[in-house]
This record gives C-alpha cells, structure tokens and sequence, in this order.
C-alpha cells in the first residue's frame, strides 16, 4: 500500500461559520485545483491523494481524475465549528479504509484548500516500522499548526483523534489543541516525533480569516524559524 494524503474539504460551508470566503463555486474551484496539483505530486513522490468532503456537494462532478473522493457525513452540530467537522472527516476517511489503513506507511491531513511548497521537505521519506508523527507544535506543545500534520496510521486512530471529542470553537477548544494533546499522548506511549525538515510553505489563503499564506512576511516568519529550529538543534548535538 502507498502512503496517503487526506484533503479535507467542506464546499458549503454552514451559514454559522465566520470566514472570509464562504461562496461554494470559489470554494470548490479552490478545492479542485488542490486536487489537481496534489495528484501532480502524488505520481512523482508514490502517494496516494484522497480528498473528503462534509457539506453534501457532488465532487464526483468536479474532482480530478486520480484522486478518490469521500463524500462525509454533514456534522450535526456545526456551530461546534470548522475543527469538529475537520475531526469528523477524518475519522469518516479512517473508516472507510478500513484494516488496508494500517498497511500505509504513513497518513497525512492538509487543509484541502492549500498546497506545500517542496512537498519533498516536509513528507516522510525512509522510515523504519516504528510508529511516529510529524507535526509543526507551538513551544510548549499546547497546540499543533493542524493544516498540515503526517502520522502512522496507528497514530491517528490511538492518540491524535483520541481527544476530538473535546473540540468546540465556541469554547475555545480547537482542532489545534485536540491534535496537541494527541502528540502528548502519543510520545507518552513511546511514539517517535520527527519535526519537519523545514517548515511548510503553504500556498493559498484561509478560508477564515483570509490571510494569504505564501506572502512575503510569511516566508520571511518561516525562514526565521527554520534557522531557530537548526540553532536548536545544533545545539543540542552540541551538549
């Protein structure tokens, strides 16, 4: 089995929702443009791209050839917000693979809207048997960037969706926190943490505030951090 990436994706979104871009048709050519490149790069890295939707749309009229589409349960309560139908999509998706899940390499969520500069920088590449996540966590590890985060498929199932339940933008409890208190549970259990080689440069806009990713301050922002990671971890070899 190839490793594979989950695009997760919610066309219409609920009329409860604040973002800054909430029109079906841009939304969903946003959606089949990610698509469309994700494929691209699944035929050059040996990936496998599924994208999975949760508001009802037709995507089979819509979705690039390659990639296998999802259609998700609507949430039920979606004034818990965009994190709770994010969890909700992807446990639709781990279900749906079923006991194939467990023989993929490694499984990684990004926002479906978004792309990754240099895949290749932030993907798995040779890995031993053992279990390990990836992810981009804030210092003191109380919340995880949850556009983008790569796992063994045993992970994802044990630690990082353990804590979905919790989720309630209306609280305060978002996605990010859920995937952060997964990372601890899981390095608690003895799970590997590889940090990304460098940070993601993601390309495209939030759909919630509509902050462009890949602008200049961004870039500037990750390049900063990248060289604070390596001081950090020169240091470490260092003592």
């Amino acid at each position: 089995m190839r490793p594979l990436v989950i695009l997760t994706a919610t066309v219409t979104p609920s009329t409860s929702s604040a973002l800054s871009l909430s029109d079906p048709n841009e939304r969903r050519a946003q959606y089949c443009s990610a698509a469309k490149w994700w494929r691209e790069e699944g035929d050059r890295g040996a990936f496998d791209v599924l994208l999975a939707e949760n508001s009802g749309d037709d995507i089979s009229a819509w979705l690039p050839p390659g990639v296998e589409g999802l259609r998700c349960a609507v949430p039920m309560t979606p004034e818990r917000g965009k994190g709770d139908g994010e969890a909700g999509i992807l446990r639709d998706v781990l279900g749906k693979e079923g006991k194939r899940l467990l023989e993929r390499p490694w499984v990684a969520k990004c926002t479906g809207r978004l792309t990754v500069a240099k895949p290749s920088d932030v993907l798995p590449i040779a890995l031993g048997s053992a279990a390990f996540v990836s992810c981009r966590p804030s210092p003191q590890f109380s919340e995880v960037d949850a556009r983008f985060v790569v796992a063994s498929p045993s992970v994802w199932e044990g630690h990082l969706l353990a804590f979905a339940a919790e989720i309630d933008d209306r609280s305060g409890h978002y996605l990010e926190h859920a995937f952060a208190k997964g990372v601890n549970s899981a390095l608690l259990a003895g799970v590997e943490f590889i940090p990304f080689r460098r940070v993601p440069r993601f390309r495209g806009a939030s759909g919630t505030s509509g902050l462009k990713y890949n602008s200049l301050k961004m870039r500037v922002a990750a390049a900063v951090e990248d060289t604070a990671n390596a001081a950090r971890r020169w240091g470490q070899r260092r003592m």
